[in-house]
């Protein structure tokens, strides 16, 4: 079991370390055999072969699908999707954005994870139990869009003006499953509150 929540651990090192953001110019384009350096939310005036300017841009979606093994959601474009084989059974998916906002999927090939949402919720609401905040939890569900029904616990964390909440559901059919993780920090601003909300509504799971 010791092995196991390291990995939870080395997660939260991510909060750390915000993901960056693209550096200018980054994409080459090319158009009718001529390059033209681009960054994403820029543009480029190019000339065709029969001599026209045109004005071309880059954008980026703003969310973007991720597809590993078992398991599919969307996420906000500008996060990347850190994976990791933990043990030969065990992988995991996470997302952090730089506001501490958090998601963390953990996929067990042989060990039914409905009995680890104490333990998780526990570990991921440690350090802001030392300093002060208070909790408040309850046993939550959810049923996601492919029909795949995920129990575990919701809790919430306050302590002055911080609101913090935390979802920790599990799948439970015996061996091998999925316990997925969420934090946010309410205070953070409204614009961080789609990263969880598209996550939830968009979370599929494909029998192991």
């Amino acid at each position: 079991m010791k092995t196991k929540l390291i990995a939870l651990f080395i997660s939260l090192m991510f909060l750390s370390h915000p993901m960056l953001a693209e550096d200018s110019k980054n994409y080459v384009l090319s158009v009718e055999g001529k390059d033209y350096e681009i960054g994403l939310d820029g543009s480029v005036v190019a000339k065709t072969k029969e001599g026209t300017d045109i004005t071309i841009g880059l954008k980026r979606k703003e969310f973007s699908t991720f597809t590993k093994d078992v398991v599919s959601f969307e996420h906000r474009s500008d996060l990347s999707v850190a994976t990791t084989d933990i043990e030969r059974d065990i992988h995991q998916y996470l997302t952090a954005s730089a506001l501490g906002t958090l998601i963390i999927i953990q996929q067990y090939d042989t060990l039914n994870p409905a009995s680890l949402t104490e333990l998780m919720l526990k570990q991921l609401s440690a350090d802001d139990l030392a300093t002060g905040y208070t909790m408040n939890k309850s046993d939550f569900s959810r049923t996601l869009a492919d029909g795949t029904v995920m129990k575990g616990l919701r809790a919430n964390l306050k302590h002055k003006n911080d609101d913090v909440d935390l979802q920790v559901l599990a799948t439970d059919s015996g061996d091998g499953g999925i316990i997925a993780m969420t934090r946010i920090n309410h205070d953070m601003g409204a614009a961080e509150e789609p990263i969880i909300e598209r996550f939830w509504s968009t979370l599929k799971l494909k029998k192991q």
